[in-house]
C-alpha cells in the first residue's frame, strides 16, 4: 500500500513532499508540487474541495524530514516552466511527470529525503472522463440531466422544508420560543 492510500505519515513525524496533477482543471502536463505535514491524501481532498470542478490525483510522495528545503529545490529546477510567474506560492508547473521524476531521481537518500518515494504514473481523473463520457453520448447525457434535475428539485425542496421548520420555531419577533 503506497504512503498516499495509507494517508500515514514518515517515522519521526516527518513531512511529506507531493506531486499532484487535476487534468480536468488544468489539462495534461500541469503539476502542483507542494508539502504537507498532514497525510497526503488529506491534502489533496482539501485542494479537491469547491474551488476546482474536479478532483486531484496524486502522483508522487516523497517523506522528507525537511520538506520546505527538498520543495525549494526541486521549484529551483523548474523556475522556466512555473505557471505564475507573479505570485510564486502559486506551486504550478507545466512540465512532464517523466522530468520531474528525473529531478527526483538526483536528490540524495538520507540527504534530501529519508524515506519512500511512491510514484502513480497515470492520473485517474475519474470525474473528468466520465463527463467527458456523458456530454458525447446525447442518450446517455439525456438520462443524466433528468436525474441532475430530479436531484436538484429534492434538494430544494428539503431546503423549503427547513427554512418553514426553522420558521416555526420562531416566535413573532424572530426569537426562539
Amino acid at each position: 500500500m503506497s504512503v498516499a492510500r495509507s494517508g500515514r505519515r514518515g517515522a519521526l513525524g516527518s513531512c511529506l513532499q507531493y506531486v499532484i496533477s487535476n487534468i480536468g482543471s488544468f489539462g495534461e502536463g500541469v503539476y502542483k508540487i507542494g508539502h504537507t505535514r498532514r497525510p497526503a491524501n488529506e491534502r489533496v481532498d482539501e485542494l479537491s474541495g469547491v474551488s476546482v470542478p474536479f478532483e486531484f490525483d496524486i502522483h508522487a510522495v516523497i517523506e522528507t524530514e525537511n520538506a520546505p528545503m527538498l520543495e525549494y529545490k526541486i521549484h529551483q529546477q523548474f523556475l522556466g516552466v512555473r505557471m505564475n510567474k507573479i505570485n510564486l506560492r502559486k506551486e504550478f508547473f507545466r512540465v512532464s511527470l517523466n522530468e520531474i521524476r528525473q529531478a527526483m531521481e538526483k536528490l540524495e537518500l538520507g540527504k534530501d529525503f529519508n524515506g519512500a518515494v511512491t510514484w502513480t504514473e497515470k492520473a485517474k481523473a475519474q470525474q473528468y472522463y466520465e463527463s467527458l463520457d456523458i456530454d458525447h453520448d446525447s442518450e446517455v447525457k439525456e438520462k443524466w440531466l433528468k436525474r441532475a434535475r430530479l436531484l436538484a428539485e429534492r434538494r430544494e425542496r428539503a431546503a423549503l422544508r427547513l427554512s418553514v421548520a426553522e420558521d416555526t420555531q420562531s416566535g413573532p419577533n424572530g426569537q426562539e420560543d
